[in-house]
């Protein structure tokens, strides 16, 4: 199966201090999924995007971005679900700078590539194991590594326990490096004296996330009785079906809708993260 299909707009934004400011863009995204031999099944997707931003006093950007996604998941022996995938962005980004702020360089090519493999493993019939890595690059930081591991056991149908260990990073941005204010600012003591300014010490934001988590579900009451008996609880719960939260902090007992389902949600977080940090891992910057 394939499709494509595009978008257009054109618009006006009021924002206080300003003139209007105008922004306009366009998209055409196509998707491609086919199965091949075996059962596995392979998606391919590209997207061109388009956006344009004209604010009086501050800037004007021109931005295009193609994108490039290619994903696949297959079953082996049974008990093993592969997912492995790899992505490719770049992005031709053309900004007029105004008098009071400014993108330095002006004009830039940044580009993101990323891949990826997951496993998802039936150890048994009621535990299950999830072990997974991506790559990323980018033009800032260089290469950022995300490893994510997760263990879920249910050991009835109504309730399932589950512990994770997962890496998150959010890379920095335009804004976060190349912004700087004022365009044209006083020399001090030979370098510019900038109010605001970006620079190659901003880091990725990083967070090491682990989470201990448990949910039990009280059986649904069968249709056409308010409440169940014995022999119906049973035939429900063993309809039931449970998903975890993938984030919870909380111990919770909420009040079932008519025919709903009350729920125990016990879990537990523990994040340890560094929001742009200086120390982090030092990692080639390009200009």
């Amino acid at each position: 199966m394939a499709t494509i299909q595009g978008d257009t707009y054109a618009g006006a934004l009021h924002q206080q201090g300003t003139r209007h400011i105008r922004i306009a863009g366009a998209n055409l995204p196509g998707r491609k999924s086919m199965r091949l031999a075996g059962g596995s099944e392979l998606t391919a997707q590209a997207y061109w995007d388009f956006t344009e931003r004209k604010q009086p006093g501050a800037f004007s950007e021109h931005l295009n971005t193609i994108d490039l996604q290619l994903q696949s998941s297959s079953t082996l022996a049974e008990r093993h679900r592969i997912a492995w995938g790899a992505g490719y962005r770049v992005a031709f980004d053309r900004i007029d700078n105004g008098a009071a702020f400014a993108f330095l360089p002006g004009d830039l090519k940044l580009h993101w590539g990323n891949a990826f493999v997951q496993d998802e493993i039936d150890l048994t019939d009621t535990v299950r194991l999830v072990a997974g890595a991506k790559v990323e690059h980018n033009n800032y930081t260089g290469t950022e590594f995300l490893p994510t591991l997760r263990l879920a056991w249910k050991p009835t149908g109504s309730s399932l326990a589950w512990a994770s260990a997962s890496r998150t990073v959010r890379a920095p941005s335009r804004i976060d490096r190349d912004s700087h204010a004022p365009t044209n600012p006083a020399i001090v003591n030979g370098a510019p004296a900038y109010a605001l300014a970006g620079g190659p010490d901003f880091r990725s934001e990083v967070a090491d996330v682990f989470e201990l988590g448990y949910r039990i579900q009280a059986p649904r009451p069968c249709p056409g009785r308010r409440r169940p008996s014995p022999a119906t609880t049973s035939a429900c719960a063993r309809s039931s079906r449970i998903r975890a939260a993938p984030a919870r902090c909380s111990a919770t007992w909420p009040a079932a809708a008519p025919g709903g389902r009350d729920v125990v949600d016990l879990g537990a977080i523990r994040t340890a993260a560094a929001l742009g940090r200086p120390g982090g891992p030092a990692h080639p910057h390009h200009a």
